[in-house]
């Protein structure tokens, strides 16, 4: 059975010319189809992967976000939490030695009127000095045990304005004198050498 273009040519109300055209333009129309079909999954392609990396900056928004509000949180809680520490663990130590450390920015020297007890305490590495902020927002300089400095240094290594670490060497304050009698004569020897 023929078709309908055949049969159309046969009977001269269509030439060859024609069904050349005919055939050209389905053709092209088939191409034009594929291309437009092609340019659609590409575009549809190209929205998802553009979805795909809207929804990950989302994501990681979202996390960097949290993080910082985390950050500032803790940030928030600082003071609060080493002034908790330096409350629970405050040693008192009035005396009359004068005791100097630096201040909290490192560049000035303070005085306390420290116990001698105190003052070994100190330079033995069982205590250490850190400043702390006060409720009515100045600064103290406190007298804090070995185990709190420790802690205050694991928050905030730059509230400790005085610890000693290497206590190697260091003796009981009783024990500064106690040695071998030594015969101290100051009478004027001549050495025949």
């Amino acid at each position: 059975m023929a078709s309908l273009r055949d049969q159309l040519v046969a009977k001269g109300l269509a030439t060859a010319k024609d069904q050349q055209r005919v055939d050209r333009e389905k053709k092209e129309a088939r191409k034009r189809a594929e291309r437009d079909r092609a340019a659609v999954a590409a575009e549809a392609e190209r929205r998802a992967a553009e979805a795909a990396e809207e929804a990950r900056q989302a994501v990681e928004a979202r996390l960097r976000a949290r993080k910082e509000a985390e950050i500032a949180r803790e940030a928030a809680e600082l003071p609060g939490r080493i002034r908790n520490i330096v409350n629970a663990h405050r040693l008192g130590a009035r005396g009359d030695v004068r005791f100097f450390h630096k201040d909290r920015g490192g560049l000035l020297l303070r005085r306390m009127e420290i116990s001698e007890a105190m003052a070994w305490r100190l330079r033995a590495g069982q205590a250490g000095i850190v400043w702390a902020d006060a409720l009515d927002g100045t600064v103290s300089y406190v007298i804090v045990g070995r185990q709190a400095v420790e802690r205050i240094e694991a928050l905030a290594p730059d509230r400790v304005v005085f610890f000693v670490r290497d206590t190697e060497g260091i003796s009981q304050p009783a024990e500064a004198f106690a040695g071998p009698k030594l015969d101290v004569d100051l009478r004027p020897r001549r050495f025949d050498g």
